[in-house]
């Protein structure tokens, strides 16, 4: 009787730690989910019936589609990004009056494989042009890449699932509205092409190249350029195209190398485009291929999440190309064999092209300017102003610290 006693007490006593595990596990990991998952749930559905509304918005230096937005009496303009969720610097948050809403405990990892702890933010006097909303954002600091490629910040999916988004690179106006509107999305949509489920993963095909490359790529808004290839592509582009290897300045002041190839061809949808600046990182933590916001600068765009049910969801893309289509040029991204940018309040060379004119006569990466033939640029758009500067110039005389150099 007292073996079944001290079994029978050992039995629950393990069923006790059973269950105290499992109530550990769900405080720990899966009620903050579920909490996180409740409130953008919230917000989705706070999106009125009839809700429209049109916005102005503006390109940044790195090409990215902005939104004007106001938080406790500041304005900003945040980057769409539709392979991210809201998130904007740590320091910017309390400026605007972010209020802590709790953890997520599960890692996050950014395009460099940088994990960190999100916490998460909300401001209650967030508006979004006009509109009021609160959504969730993730907090950034200095440490981590993204915080010094994010701008004033990032509206990510969880702000994007809201409603439709109508992109018209035709007059610099987005249009929202809801995403149970079949009506309005069939009104906006016409004469698009659809692209079923194509704000999905690797849902989007594309051929590059002459002969053609097949290869599935994702839409990255949050990506500056146009399209980003991976490793394997990059391997077979490189079997029919020169590429220049670009050296660029990281924020620790380490160094990143982007492969660049211009004027590739590439289809899509049936729709051509023939002179196509196509990069590759190989170090970068994402092996997929990106189409990046620069490419949707040639179109009109729809993205379109439609929640049929918890189990099911519409996230299809619509595409139209854009009244100056035919005449849009990529710009390059350096000059002379470099660009330049503010660093630890300098401007010193960002991008420096391997074997390029620079390179070539003696400038490194990471060197300091004072001058471009007499010349200082100031403020965030510094890489796109001395682009325009160097565009048309024979040779241009860039001063250093210790000597000047003619790069012609």
């Amino acid at each position: 009787m007292k073996v079944f006693r001290k079994k029978r007490t050992y039995v629950v006593t393990a069923i006790l730690l059973c269950v105290i595990t499992v109530i550990a596990v769900f405080a720990y990991f899966a009620y903050p989910m579920v909490r996180y998952s409740a409130y953008n749930t919230e917000e989705r559905e706070k999106i009125p019936e009839n809700f429209y509304l049109e916005i102005p918005y503006t390109y940044n230096q790195n090409n990215h589609f902005c939104i004007p937005c106001e938080s406790n009496g500041n304005k900003f303009n945040l980057i769409v990004d539709t392979k991210a969720t809201c998130l904007m610097k740590d320091t910017d948050i309390k400026k605007n009056g972010g209020i802590y809403f709790g953890k997520l405990p599960i890692e996050s990892r950014n395009s460099y494989g940088e994990k960190y702890n999100p916490q998460l933010y909300y401001s209650p006097n967030f508006k979004m042009y006009t509109f009021p909303t609160a959504p969730l954002f993730k907090s950034t600091h200095k440490d981590n890449y993204i915080y010094h490629i994010s701008d004033e910040g990032v509206l990510g999916v969880n702000m994007l699932e809201v409603c439709a988004w109508k992109f018209s690179v035709d007059d610099t106006k987005v249009k929202l509205f809801g995403n149970d509107d079949s009506l309005r999305l069939s009104e906006e949509s016409k004469d698009f092409i659809k692209i079923e489920n194509g704000l999905n993963k690797n849902a989007i095909k594309m051929r590059l190249g002459n002969p053609g490359i097949d290869a599935d790529f994702t839409l990255n808004l949050g990506q500056s350029g146009e399209i980003l290839v991976d490793n394997n592509v990059a391997s077979e582009l490189k079997k029919q195209y020169l590429y220049k290897t670009i050296l660029t300045l990281k924020y620790d002041n380490g160094q990143d190398t982007m492969h660049i190839f211009e004027d590739v061809p590439l289809e899509w949808k049936g729709i051509k485009i023939e002179h196509c600046l196509v990069g590759n990182k190989p170090n970068f933590f994402y092996k997929q291929n990106f189409i990046g916001a620069k490419l949707m600068h040639r179109f009109n765009s729809i993205l379109s999440f439609v929640f049929e049910n918890e189990d099911y969801d519409d996230r299809d893309l619509y595409i139209q190309p854009s009244k100056d289509f035919n005449t849009f040029k990529c710009e390059p991204i350096i000059a002379f064999g470099m660009n330049i940018g503010i660093k630890d309040n300098c401007m010193k060379v960002v991008n420096l092209e391997e074997g390029g004119i620079a390179a070539r006569n003696g400038i490194k990466l990471g060197d300091e300017i004072l001058q471009i033939d007499s010349c200082t640029f100031e403020g965030k758009d510094i890489k796109n102003k001395f682009m325009q500067y160097a565009a048309n110039k024979k040779e241009i005389k860039i001063q250093l610290k210790d000597r000047s150099v003619v790069l012609k």
